[in-house]
């Protein structure tokens, strides 16, 4: 989930946090995270599409922790997924199915085994394939946006429809005034844009996720607010903000990427570290095979004065050059994904309207550090309708 082993490099610059440092003030959750994490409790009744409660109990109790210790959160949950995503969700459908016939593969043969270590080694690898087989459900996103309410929680998720031609709301949102009582108004959008707009726009003092592509996004308009990561049922957390220059000078920063990371302060470094996570595989494009994290950032570095809009096509030349096979069409992919972290749809509270989530950096627009968005309609089409 997010870019490629992002955290894992990032892992020496995660300070040791607490929640209670912003007593007072509002930070943005995304839901879903704390969600998909509960689900591991009733894994075998979700992968079977059982109903439980474990999901949203789960956020709820990181949402009463957090307002006991003074913090208001502002809970965001996913809503349609983009276009983008397409390929991601459809290999993640199928990586799920193939874990859920394994899961009940090994259930079946512990159930016709005699009691004993041979059952027990079963019993255990079938709750490991049901594990890998959840995933949060539309069902559970309306029981939360239920719940949040009924405890008067501020939360907020983007409306989506059943199909393209419904024109509902979806119910947890027709009369929330957060969305103006617009029957019909759906867009896509996830939860890791829709936080960093709510930090970035002043509306919120942190953001609190375990998904990596915040970061990009973070990046993107250059905010280096909090990210807290690993948040447990205690409100201890692991704290980043993702300023490249800082972070590459801190004590125990070591190894090729911490130590690159300063390239991507000052201008224009906002776009190349977008960049970077494009070519070394996220969820809106995979990577070349044989490219990962660490062999991407050199690349990167190399023609970081290269003008931003000619970079992309730069670095696929020499990828080449090196002996690797860049798939067909992989360089319009990396263009797509690259503007999708700029001008991904999100919901502004404050107006009730969609904009583009580069719109929370006004200073960047219509400069090098922000891609040109295709003018016509069908250029668009990526990020997806709105209705």
């Amino acid at each position: 989930m997010g870019v490629n082993t992002l955290l894992k490099h990032l892992g020496p610059c995660l300070g040791d946090s607490h929640v209670e440092r912003f007593r007072g003030k509002t930070v943005a959750l995304d839901g879903n995270t704390f969600i998909f994490r509960g689900c591991y409790s009733c894994s075998e009744q979700v992968a079977l599409g059982q109903a439980c409660t474990g999901p949203v109990d789960h956020l709820m109790k990181r949402v009463r922790m957090l307002r006991h210790y003074g913090v208001k959160p502002w809970v965001v949950l996913d809503g349609r997924r983009t276009p983008m995503k397409d390929d991601t969700g459809k290999q993640r459908r199928q990586e799920r199915e193939k874990n859920l016939s394994m899961a009940k593969h090994f259930r079946r043969q512990a159930e016709e085994s005699s009691a004993g270590p041979e059952k027990e080694d079963l019993l255990q690898k079938a709750q490991t394939f049901f594990q890998k087989s959840i995933h949060v459900t539309r069902q559970m996103v309306t029981n939360a946006m239920s719940a949040l309410k009924r405890e008067g929680v501020e939360c907020m998720v983007s409306p989506y429809a059943n199909g393209p031609s419904t024109k509902q709301a979806h119910p947890c949102v027709a009369n929330d005034p957060h969305y103006g009582n617009q029957v019909g108004f759906f867009f896509f959008t996830e939860a890791d844009a829709q936080v960093a707009y709510l930090v970035k726009s002043g509306l919120a003092s942190a953001v609190i996720t375990e998904d990596s592509d915040i970061l990009v996004y973070m990046a993107a308009v250059k905010s280096t607010a909090p990210v807290l990561y690993k948040m447990d049922e205690f409100g201890t957390c692991k704290e980043l903000g993702f300023d490249p220059e800082k972070l590459s000078s801190l004590p125990g920063v070591i190894g090729k990427f911490g130590r690159g990371l300063s390239i991507f302060s000052g201008e224009g470094g906002g776009r190349s570290f977008v960049q970077l996570a494009a070519l070394a595989g996220c969820d809106y494009v995979d990577n070349i095979r044989g490219l990962g994290l660490l062999t991407a950032l050199p690349i990167v570095t190399k023609f970081r004065r290269t003008p931003a809009d000619k970079r992309v096509s730069h670095i696929l030349m020499h990828v080449q050059k090196m002996g690797k096979t860049i798939p067909t069409g992989h360089r319009d992919r990396m263009h797509l994904a690259e503007m999708s972290f700029f001008w991904h749809r999100v919901y502004d509270p404050r107006t009730k309207k969609c904009v583009h989530f580069c719109e929370a950096a006004p200073e960047l627009m219509g400069t090098a550090d922000v891609p040109a968005l295709p003018s016509t309609a069908g250029g668009t089409a990526f990020l997806g309708l709105v209705r």
